[in-house]
């Protein structure tokens, strides 16, 4: 008993490197002497010393922080990635590491320009350090640029991390040729919301609310510039950066907020011509990556869209796209790959095809599968399953096949390789998860049944051919995770949780039946439950979608005890639990309980959009509608 008082006050006496260690501290003042030796920043509470001395040792710079007054800076240990991904942490260093090794070869007389604003950090494996760059308090009279900007050193770093774990993924915005060069020029809202996402992509080497100061200084001075009409390219791109922050943050209303407002200016700015003033083709490749990135968002956040040229058009004008992957990994091309469209397609107009049927799944889950034509079941050729059904497999004739799955020997490609060229195979997992989702939700077991369990005469090949379509591309999905998992690459994506959730709402489903496969389903889940808890380390959007489906699989339940009663040809379904997870982004703003910051709506508006609690809702009695199966010889 009374220890723990005595505890209490020296973890309170020790500096915060000491406590973040929790390692032993004498409380040394000004600055510990262990501290010293190690060149650490020796803090205690709030008042942070800035080092004087020159980075001798060439150790490199890391991502800066920023200082807001009231603000707390404390580090969230807690959100660490499992063991089986800290690789990819330690080759991120080493990417950093190098970038600012060749920087110091060529600036090591500048360093000692530099060196006062440069303080010492602790590494995430608690076995190296590194610097990280000290900014100066932000003053009501001094300017964001000159108050509260990274230093040029920092931004260069900024900027390369930025376009390998940022760009494409799955947001185009930036011309890579120019991108680092010019970031220390570009406006200031634009370089905070840069920082903040790659606060995002690389979230052990800061605490979460630095990421959020940015994403606020940024959110501010965009408004700005819209309210007093000043809008320029650099705005709209912040503007994007911002939707795509606030949806990792779970602030859906917000996220489709700034996405309606980018798209509208993207769309007035005429983002998708070719500009008229020469002094504008200098900018032509990042007006063109802005455009389709608001398309993009549009889609995948089920907001109206700006107008779009026919795909047909020979004015369309698209995004320049990676390189294709060196010639050993492609496999021996055959006569029809010798087509036309081989070169005609780069790997980002790929995304932005299929991502056209985005819309219409949404659509799909919205109305429940519903048709205009409430007759139509959904094998009918006018319903919304036939009719995305045949956009999908038309798409699926126009794109190359060099970028399909059958052109490539994927398991020679090394995890090395996959860090390399990043740029290149983010957009190529997403183009392949995103196929296999769509089929996976048109076959829904849940969706299915909504359209055709009133119908006492069902298609019985209509039934044998939706459950192999969701077998097949479940394990197609499962082999993607599998990939993942054994090079321990983790793409920036935040869809990538949505599309292994909609794996679990029907393997969850599945798992509870009486057939052979709810053995594979039930492996099925684990799995895809452990590749996602791997990640919540990322955004509070994971940890909410997470909570979700942990809540599903316990009402999942009642599934279970339903259908193991024999001969009963009914099922008690959790419809708002599913549905919640299929809607994804187009829902409302989680409840605070879930992590999610408070909604954007005073006290007038938000009680009327509350979100009711379903927690207590009685389960809805479906019919079980499966395909007939032999009977044992």
């Amino acid at each position: 008993m009374d220890e723990n008082p005595r505890a209490s006050k020296r973890a309170r006496q020790a500096c915060r490197p000491c406590r973040r260690k929790k390692s032993k501290c004498s409380g040394e003042q000004p600055v510990y002497s262990t501290c010293a030796r190690l060149r650490h920043t020796c803090i205690y509470g709030q008042e942070q010393q800035q080092q004087n001395h020159a980075q001798a040792d060439g150790i490199p710079a890391s991502l800066p922080s920023p200082i807001v007054p009231g603000r707390e800076r404390e580090r969230d240990q807690d959100r660490r990635p499992t063991s089986s991904w800290e690789d990819r942490i330690e080759r991120m260093e080493d990417t950093l590491s190098q970038v600012v090794q060749a920087l110091n070869k060529t600036q090591q007389n500048q360093n000692d320009l530099h060196s006062h604003s440069a303080t010492s950090r602790h590494d995430v494996t608690d076995t190296t350090t590194a610097d990280s760059i000290m900014l100066p308090t932000p003053k009501a009279t001094t300017s964001p640029r000159a108050s509260t900007l990274p230093s040029e050193q920092s931004l260069e770093i900024i900027g390369h991390v930025y376009l390998r774990y940022c760009e494409c993924q799955p947001l185009p915005l930036f011309d890579h040729s120019t991108f680092v060069s010019s970031l220390i020029t570009r406006d200031p809202e634009l370089i905070y919301a840069v920082t903040a996402a790659v606060r995002w992509a690389c979230p052990n080497d800061c605490a979460l609310d630095e990421k959020a100061d940015y994403v606020e200084l940024a959110h501010d001075l965009a408004m700005a510039r819209v309210t007093k009409g000043s809008v320029e390219l650099s705005t709209i791109q912040t503007l994007c950066l911002l939707s795509f922050s606030y949806l990792n943050d779970g602030q859906f209303a917000r996220s489709r907020l700034l996405c309606s407002m980018a798209a509208s200016l993207a769309r007035s700015a005429q983002l998708s011509l070719r500009p008229t003033s020469t002094a504008l083709h200098r900018t032509l490749e990042e007006r063109i990556r802005c455009f389709w990135a608001t398309v993009l968002l549009c889609r995948f956040l089920g907001e109206p869209e700006p107008l779009v040229p026919s795909t047909l058009s020979s004015d369309l004008l698209l995004p320049t796209s990676p390189a294709t992957p060196s010639e050993d990994i492609m496999k021996t091309p055959t006569e029809t790959e010798n087509q036309p469209s081989r070169t005609s397609f780069g790997i980002l107009e790929v995304v932005i095809q299929l991502s056209e049927i985005w819309p219409m799944i949404s659509k799909y889950v919205r109305t429940r599968g519903g048709s205009v034509n409430k007759e139509a079941f959904p094998w009918d050729p006018t319903s919304q399953y036939a009719t995305t059904l045949g956009v999908l497999m038309n798409l699926g004739f126009k794109l190359p096949l060099i970028y399909r799955y059958r052109s490539m020997n994927v398991s020679s490609i090394s995890s090395e390789h996959l860090e390399k060229s990043r740029n290149y195979w983010a957009p190529w997992f997403l183009t392949r998860l995103v196929y296999h989702t769509i089929i996976c939700i048109l076959n829904h077991p849940l969706l299915l049944t909504l359209q055709i369990r009133h119908i006492q005469n069902v298609s019985e090949a209509f039934l044998q051919q939706t459950s192999w379509s969701l077998t097949n591309h479940i394990s197609w999905i499962m082999h993607f995770l599998d990939f993942f998992m054994s090079r321990e690459f983790v793409p920036s994506d935040p869809w990538l949780v949505y599309w292994v959730a909609v794996v679990i709402t029907i393997e969850l489903q599945r798992s509870h039946s009486n057939n052979t496969s709810s053995i594979q389903s039930k492996e099925n889940v684990a799995k895809c439950f452990k590749f996602i808890h791997s990640l919540e380390y990322q955004s509070v959007y994971i940890r909410q979608m997470i909570s979700r489906l942990r809540r599903l699989e316990t009402r999942m339940a009642v599934w279970s005890s339903s259908a193991d009663v024999p001969n009963d040809q009914h099922c008690y379904v959790d419809i708002s639990g599913i549905l919640e997870i299929l809607e994804g982004a187009n829902q409302e703003d989680a409840p605070s309980g879930e992590g999610s910051a408070s909604t954007i709506f005073g006290s007038t508006l938000s009680s009327q959009i509350s979100r009711e609690d379903t927690s207590n809702e009685a389960p809805t009695q479906l019919p079980i509608i499966k395909p007939v199966e032999r009977d044992g010889t």
